[in-house]
């Protein structure tokens, strides 16, 4: 995440610890001191001041031959989590206090434990970082468009888990709005996704009637779910005026636009009819070449790293720590050449950038690279709250497998649900073989023993290669 670039050091390691454990939960010690920067001895004692940390949520942990492992806690969601380890950083406690009010650094060095030279220092690397996300410290305070103001304090709060008192207030009946959004919407949100919709409806609760920045208003105008937001809710029998539901149905956008791929839906609709839209679609034809870019996977994830940038909200998105294949960082240099050349017509002025956003764009797309085909005899159902995850993980699998690995064409909510559904589609294909996916990213549960079917789990980091590896061992009996 852009945010993990100014906090401190070891907060920033132990983040990047805490999803490497979350997904696997048994890590090689020079792998994690390679992937961190750091030597053998740093990276074991980050681990140990980890388990410390979290030793409420630790349920595991052993020292192996090269290898440690740590499990947490399987009702612990990886934002929980990660909010823990967030509220260890000065920097982004100093940057809540900028948000609320005027700041004065000796009184936060005092209340933090910090020599004052130390909390100045601090500062500076918090107006940096405000700086980068749109705004301006001046006079001890936060100067910042309405607009950008609330997209830190989105990226703020749902680090942190900081909820505002008008939010805590109202929480019972925001969670009930988004309940009411997930079941318009047809699927469910993460629990990330939920705490940013939370973090957005309290600023619209907060904050309703500070004007909007009016070229934001603009190009969200005809957005789809304005009506829902302005007419169908209400959060304690408060109802959103006009600006707050256009507001509200831009965040919702940015959220569930990874699940939203057809192109018949709304968003979709409303995305491909935009001028500029059009213009980076067309810009990464020019380079990827029509095959690839007219394929759903292609237009989902470029619709979503569009809805981020064109409404300036790219400095808010929380995304994890995603490592590229050396091999395939050209990819990556040309996607970043073709975002940085459009966006200097079209992303709003002043909007902060996110190079993660474009690197979980290239890790979606890369397995449209070369493709082929023989016949299949693997049948995958995979295990994840992400359509457009599943499109990646798909078409990794078909591209690292051709012909022999077939992914279905739906997600599966759970991993009951998939062995269900692939114990239907194989019942009479016995020469097929069925193998469970699950999706460390965004699944609703982690994977686990299962007698029915083989079960391994990726991520779209993986770019299919490890997953192939996993799959063609699980159906020779190998490890």
């Amino acid at each position: 995440m852009e945010l993990d670039r100014y906090l401190e050091r070891n907060v920033a390691r132990h983040v990047v610890l805490t999803e490497r454990f979350y997904y696997q939960p048994e890590q090689r010690i020079s792998t994690l001191a390679s992937e961190l920067g750091v030597d053998r001895n740093t990276a074991l004692s980050d681990i140990d001041a980890l388990r410390a940390l979290l030793s409420p949520y630790v349920r595991a942990y052993e020292r192996r031959h090269g290898t440690v492992l740590v499990r947490f806690d399987r009702t612990t969601t990886l934002l929980e989590l990660i909010q823990h380890v967030y509220r260890e950083s000065n920097l982004l406690l100093l940057c809540n206090e900028y948000l609320t009010g005027k700041v004065d650094v000796a009184t936060f060095a005092r209340r933090r434990g910090l020599s004052v030279s130390a909390a100045y220092a601090l500062n500076r690397k918090a107006a940096a970082f405000l700086g980068a996300a749109g705004g301006t410290v001046r006079r001890s305070s936060l100067d910042a468009s309405e607009l950008a103001l609330r997209y830190i304090s989105i990226l703020v709060r749902t680090a942190l888990g900081f909820r505002p008192p008008v939010l805590e207030a109202h929480l019972p009946g925001v969670n009930r709005m988004i309940a009411a959004l997930e079941s318009r919407l047809g699927f469910t949100l993460t629990d990330l996704d939920r705490s940013f919709l939370r973090a957005s409806t309290g600023l619209a609760l907060e904050r309703g009637g500070r004007p909007l920045d009016q070229g934001f208003l603009e190009v969200v105008a005809d957005m789809p779910e304005v009506a829902f937001f302005e007419e169908d809710t209400e959060v304690d029998g408060r109802r959103f005026g006009h600006q707050e539901a256009l507001f509200m149905a831009a965040m919702s956008a940015c959220v569930s636009a990874k699940n939203r791929i057809s192109s018949t839906d709304a968003l979709a609709l409303w995305t491909d009819g935009d001028a500029s839209y059009r213009d980076l679609e067309k810009r990464m034809r020019a380079h990827f070449g029509k095959k690839a870019c007219e394929t759903e996977l292609f237009r989902a994830a470029l619709r979503r790293l569009f809805l981020f940038i064109r409404l300036g909200a790219a400095a808010t998105a929380f995304t994890q720590d995603r490592p590229i294949p050396d091999a395939r960082r050209p990819v990556l240099d040309a996607c970043r050449e073709i975002v940085k050349a459009w966006s200097q017509t079209f992303a709003p002025a002043g909007a902060g950038e996110n190079d993660d956003l474009i690197v979980q764009f290239v890790l979606q797309i890369l397995p449209l690279i070369d493709t082929n085909t023989t016949p299949e005899r693997i049948c995958c159902a995979i295990v994840t709250a992400s359509e457009l995850n599943r499109l990646t993980i798909a078409a990794a699998i078909e591209r690292q497998l051709p012909g022999t690995a077939h992914a279905l064409e739906r997600a599966c909510p759970t991993i009951e649900a998939a062995g269900a559904e692939l114990a239907r589609l194989l019942e009479n294909a016995p020469e097929a073989r069925g193998i469970i996916v699950v999706d460390r990213e965004y699944a609703l549960e982690t994977p686990r023993e299962t007698g029915s079917y083989p079960i391994v789990g990726t991520s779209v980091a993986e770019e299919g290669e490890m997953l192939a590896r996993h799959l063609q061992a699980s159906t020779t009996g190998g490890d």
